[in-house]
Formats: structure tokens, sequence, C-alpha cells
């Protein structure tokens, strides 16, 4: 069933059941629409089971890949980033600067190392670790 004037995102599972998920909606309410979709009974060679475990079994099937790829960019997707999201990946050269801990950069014409504005977590010191709420400064307290 397709919602009149609703933009939805059309999900097809075992090329048998094809569920239409509305797109207007809060990430918690898109994981009740998913946990209804994954309780779905189907019947496939003529037994019948949860789309859940449909996928589960059929995982490394290229239909299943792709249903999994759906869900999870319908469950992640912000209805008010309307796109957004994709500039919040890095460039290479971004990837680069933050695995090398510097950047080149221009100052008054001229080229510049400046320290990266990005970093690892693994390369956080531990009290900025703490800061994040990585780490518990109580297992690293000397008493």
């Amino acid at each position: 069933m397709i919602l009149e004037g609703v933009i939805t995102v059309k999900l097809k599972i075992a090329n048998k059941k094809t569920f239409y998920l509305p797109d207007n909606i809060e990430p918690s309410e898109r994981l009740v629409e998913i946990n209804k979709v994954l309780a779905t009974e189907i019947e496939i060679s003529n037994k019948k089971t949860t789309i859940e475990m449909y996928l589960s079994d059929t995982f490394n099937t290229a239909h299943t890949r792709t249903a999994l790829d759906k869900i999870g960019t319908y469950l992640c997707k912000m209805p008010e980033q309307n796109g957004k999201h994709d500039r919040e990946i890095l460039s290479n050269n971004d990837v680069m600067e933050m695995e090398k801990g510097v950047r080149w950069t221009t100052k008054k014409g001229k080229k510049v190392l400046e320290k990266a504005r990005y970093t690892n977590f693994s390369d956080l010191s531990l009290e900025d670790k703490a800061k994040l709420g990585l780490i518990d400064t109580d297992d690293f307290s000397n008493n």
C-alpha cells in the first residue's frame, strides 16, 4: 500500500513481499516500522519463517545485502537532513590529514604546516578520552 502524498521507501524482501515505509517519520518511529517488517511471517519453499530469520539465513546473498543496506539507510537518515548527511563524509585529503596529524594550508600567501583538524580516537590522550566519556577515569587512578 502506497500512502498518498507521503514519500516512501520501497523495501522488497525475497522477491515476494514488498513494504512501503514512510520517510517522513522520526527515527524512533522508523525502528518500530522496521521491527514490524522483521516480525512479519513469509512462506519460502512451503516453510513459514519470519523476515528476520530469512535475512539471517540468506545473509550472503546479494538481494539480502541490498535489503539490509536499505534498512540501515532508512534507520540512519533523519527527515530534517534531506541529503545533508552525505556531506559529513571525509574526503581523501581529510583522511590523509587525520592519519598524518598535520595539514598544509595557506596563510598570507605562504604554505604553512598546521596541526590537523581531525583526530583518530586511538590517537587521543587519556585525558581527552576521559573528557569524551570513552574511558572510565577510575580505571587509571593511583589509589
